[in-house]
């Protein structure tokens, strides 16, 4: 059995492995991979009863998957939709619902993120979608290693998505005791699902 320091340093080896495949992915396999995933996460969800949805906003320069196109097929909709904003000084997100006219600001990792807008709490939201680096075929998700989203996805009981790329899929991710399973990954080739959703 691993203990914390060794599950820490597989866990930055697979991040590391797992990046570098992500921006390896040319401009159009990027383009063409991230919107087939959109439009499986929207095949499944855009017709949902769920009403408010959590969505992160990609770090583009880092080859993550997009959810613009998300958020507005969601507000279309008639859905809700809420995305974050990074407190750095605790490593917290606060979340504020957006709409076609919210105005945007940049953060220091180059994440757009809203002016202002309507905030909404953790226990409001009903379906949060997750950024990640890389995931396993039982939904463990592994990210950036910051814990925002750890701490986060802790704090409600919603339904939680991570979308990946297929490049980005390993055999298994190391858990800690604060790591949350997803009940769902979507990849360009898969949807996924864990067997529950919690900590491991």
């Amino acid at each position: 059995m691993q203990n914390l320091a060794e599950i820490r340093e597989a866990k930055k080896k697979l991040r590391q492995e797992a990046l570098a495949r992500r921006m390896a992915l040319s401009d159009d396999e990027w383009s063409e991979r991230s919107t087939h995933i959109q439009s499986c996460f929207l095949d499944l969800f855009e017709g949902s009863t769920f009403d408010t949805v959590h969505l992160y906003t990609a770090m583009l320069l880092r080859n993550e998957i997009d959810t613009e196109t998300l958020a507005l097929r969601l507000l279309d909709a008639g859905k809700r939709v809420a995305v974050p904003v990074m407190s750095f000084a605790d490593r917290s997100l606060s979340h504020f619902l957006v709409t076609r006219k919210t105005l945007w600001k940049t953060n220091r990792w180059g994440v757009s993120e809203p002016v202002d807008g309507e905030p909404v709490s953790a226990e409001d939201l009903e379906l949060i979608v997750v950024p990640m680096v890389a995931a396993d075929a039982a939904c463990n998700r592994l990210g950036y290693g910051k814990g925002y989203y750890d701490t986060f996805l802790k704090e409600t009981p919603a339904l939680k998505v991570g979308l990946c790329f297929e490049c980005c899929m390993v055999d298994r991710v190391p858990c800690e005791p604060h790591d949350v399973r997803l009940h769902h990954v979507i990849t360009e080739d898969r949807f996924l699902s864990g067997a529950e959703s919690g900590n491991r």
